[in-house]
């Protein structure tokens, strides 16, 4: 047995002698800079992925059973969804076949026919002799993972299915987030329909009282033209937002997978005094749970396996074979004791010269893991981004709707002051009518404003991971 092992330290003299060793030489890893108070724990948040887990889903803080059974249907029914599951499934499957071969390859040979040979006699008679030459063996393969080549790429395979799983997490994460956004801008645009459904009404008083004006010699034509310019427009605006309306209604169609039809929303009116609040804590905290981030570890953990699997092709493969069975000229002493033959070999194959061809392959493994560390570090600081730009976006439309309140408050002391007026006989009903288009115009701004605001924060929750820690506040 001594002699068997002699190759075998052979070869791994000769492949040391060429600089050769066990383990790739990887990249140093990347470094990121990132702010100091993302790099500060918190007690108040060491247990927070643990409470993330036990949380509901976070879309069910809305309180609509409408947008909790339109996640559930694109959850089920969505094309790209299932698609990234027969990928899981693939990978799982290829896993399985890299494991199967640290397991011994057995086979059944058996083989059978007719022979004819002429032989001489004893008297110099040539005489035809037909035999049946009969063979059944077990054959057994088996490639010893002496270098951990097939135990790196199980592990390669093992990491690639782990990154799967979060790229499937991350798109479900993407379509819910997507369908909760484009439902709130569903709803909204229904509501902003009645609302110049309810401005055309009013220019249309106002087109027929500066009509009847004008016959009165009261108003001039170019009044009345100016306001049937703005009865126009309205009708043209009221046109697109119903346009609109359709395109976001297809659009969720096509997340839930199914023929364009129209999808019942919650009137805007149950979202118009709801305010969500996050509690994001550090950042660097939820980012933990982010599963573009847990990929594009997995995905270095992958890429680091796969280069030693390309360095240790340039060792030596051993593999033993065994031939185990009957021999035999005729069927019936087949199994006979004399007709039993066995056969061990032991087989060891390195590469000598291949034109660097193996060099060149572990050389573009090893690029292959330092792009794919530089990819990481921008993932990193991308979800940093997010979660930065979400919570500036946030904050300036806080600032804003405090504005915007009191353009509304004020837009309605206005529209009381003037109808006073024109109950008094000072002001012409005109300006009633316009009045009310203004008080009209801003409440759709401050609604608008809620609307963007609800967005930001749905955004804000998918940046920070799909995080459940999410409260329902009204205004």
């Amino acid at each position: 047995m001594t002699f068997l092992f002699i190759p075998i330290f052979l070869s791994i003299l000769i492949l040391s002698g060429f600089g050769c060793s066990f383990n790739p030489t990887l990249p140093s890893k990347v470094k990121i800079d990132l702010p100091k108070q993302y790099l500060e724990g918190s007690p108040a948040n060491s247990s927070l992925r643990t409470m993330v887990a036990f949380s509901r889903p976070w879309w069910q803080i809305f309180r609509d059973p409408n947008l909790d059974k339109l996640i559930n249907l694109v959850l089920r029914q969505n094309y790209d969804l299932k698609q990234a599951i027969y990928d899981l499934r693939i990978l799982q499957k290829q896993l399985k076949l890299t494991k199967s071969s640290l397991y011994p390859q057995l086979s059944l040979q058996a083989s059978t026919g007719k022979q004819a040979n002429y032989l001489s006699g004893p008297t110099g008679q040539k005489k035809m002799v037909e035999t049946t030459p009969t063979s059944v063996f077990l054959l057994t393969s088996y490639e010893l993972d002496f270098f951990q080549k097939i135990n790196s790429q199980k592990k390669a395979n093992l990491e690639a299915i782990l990154a799967n799983q979060e790229q499937l997490r991350l798109l479900r994460q993407t379509l819910v987030s997507s369908a909760v956004q484009l439902y709130l801008n569903l709803s909204f645009l229904n509501y902003q329909v009645k609302v110049y459904q309810r401005l055309l009404e009013l220019q249309k008083q106002t087109t027929k009282l500066l009509g009847f004006l004008y016959q009165n010699g009261q108003v001039t034509y170019e009044q009345l033209l100016t306001s049937q310019n703005q009865e126009l427009q309205l009708k043209n605006d009221l046109l697109a937002f119903k346009q609109k309306g359709k395109d976001v209604n297809y659009q969720l169609c096509l997340l839930l997978g199914r023929y364009p039809q129209p999808i019942t929303t919650t009137p805007w009116e149950h979202f118009a005094k709801l305010k969500l609040k996050i509690r994001p804590g550090l950042p660097s905290q939820l980012l933990k749970n982010r599963p573009d981030i847990l990929a594009a570890e997995k995905r270095l953990k992958e890429l680091a396996f796969k280069a030693k699997v390309a360095r240790r092709e340039r060792f030596p493969q051993i593999r033993l074979t065994s031939q185990l069975g009957y021999t035999s000229a005729e069927l019936e002493s087949l199994f006979s004791p004399t007709s039993f033959l066995y056969n061990l070999a032991f087989n060891l194959t390195a590469p000598i010269f291949d034109a660097s061809r193996l060099k060149t392959k572990e050389d573009l493994a090893v690029l292959a893991y330092a792009k794919a560390e530089q990819n990481y570090a921008k993932t990193v600081l991308l979800a940093f981004k997010e979660v930065e730009t979400n919570l500036s976006k946030l904050k300036e439309l806080r600032l804003t709707s405090i504005n915007l309140k009191q353009t509304f408050n004020q837009a309605q002391k206005k529209l009381k002051l003037i109808t006073y007026e024109y109950h008094q006989g000072q002001v012409p009903y005109t300006l009633v009518l316009e009045q009310k288009k203004i008080l009209a115009q801003a409440k759709l701004s401050l609604e608008q404003n809620q609307l963007e605001q609800l967005i930001t924060q749905v955004s804000l929750i998918k940046s920070l991971g799909g995080t459940k820690q999410v409260q329902l506040v009204f205004k």
